[in-house]
């Protein structure tokens, strides 16, 4: 029923972005017209919508596809480069909260639905930043480093007021949610897309308070990197 209802809904979903996404095209054609004089802001905004629009289309595209147990789109992606995407496209964080990278240079590369991992990734800020709303000496760490040579492992850590083990324990399953009005669903997928790509992941201990949360896929060995 619920794969049902995601497959109804990606496909009611698809038409108003699709409209939205031809506006915006028709006003960019508008606005970039010699006699329109648009300021540039606006016509950068407009751009910066039109891509969300059809990443949001897309997104969309790769849910279905991974409802209905398709392979989806793997390319050979860094990690680093995956990181960076990703909170790029999350979009404006508070300025209290400092966010860091720590990712080896000479980490091998991923063969990934970078969509849906960037998804991932995107989730776990998100939930870190709803974390350390309103607290002081915030800090947000991505990291990714390399476990053996057959795994990276993704990590994401804050430094907000933590999990308890019962919520650890649960943290991934359907429907459970530690958030107010949260349908419980966001993690669930999140679990679901690592799998699907080989991997594992959990919420670890933090000794110093702080919730950290891990994934790891499969890296690839130099020679089919290459």
């Amino acid at each position: 029923m619920m794969n049902l209802t995601t497959l109804a809904l990606a496909h009611e979903i698809n038409q108003p972005l699709a409209a939205a996404g031809n506006y915006l095209a028709a006003a960019l054609r508008l606005a970039k017209a010699p006699d329109a004089n648009v300021p540039d802001r606006i016509v950068d905004a407009s751009i910066h919508a039109q891509e969300q629009v059809l990443r949001a289309g897309k997104i969309i595209k790769r849910l279905r596809g991974f409802i209905q147990k398709s392979e989806g789109e793997r390319t050979i992606e860094r990690p680093s480069v995956i990181i960076d995407d990703a909170i790029l496209l999350v979009g404006a964080v508070d300025s209290s909260i400092k966010i860091e990278t720590r990712v080896d240079a000479t980490l091998p590369r991923v063969s990934v639905d970078r969509i849906q991992l960037q998804q991932v990734l995107i989730n776990l800020i998100r939930n870190s930043v709803e974390a350390l709303a309103g607290r002081s000496e915030s800090e947000l760490v991505l990291s990714a480093i390399a476990v053996g040579s057959t795994l990276v492992c993704f990590s994401v850590h804050d430094n907000g007021p933590g999990l308890s083990k019962k919520v650890q324990e649960n943290l991934f399953k359907p429907l459970q949610s530690t958030k107010a009005g949260g349908m419980g669903v966001g993690l669930t997928i999140c679990r679901s897309i690592i799998t699907s790509h080989g991997g594992h992941i959990w919420a670890a201990d933090v000794p110093n308070g702080g919730t950290t949360i891990n994934f790891t896929v499969p890296a690839l060995s130099e020679q089919l990197a290459a």
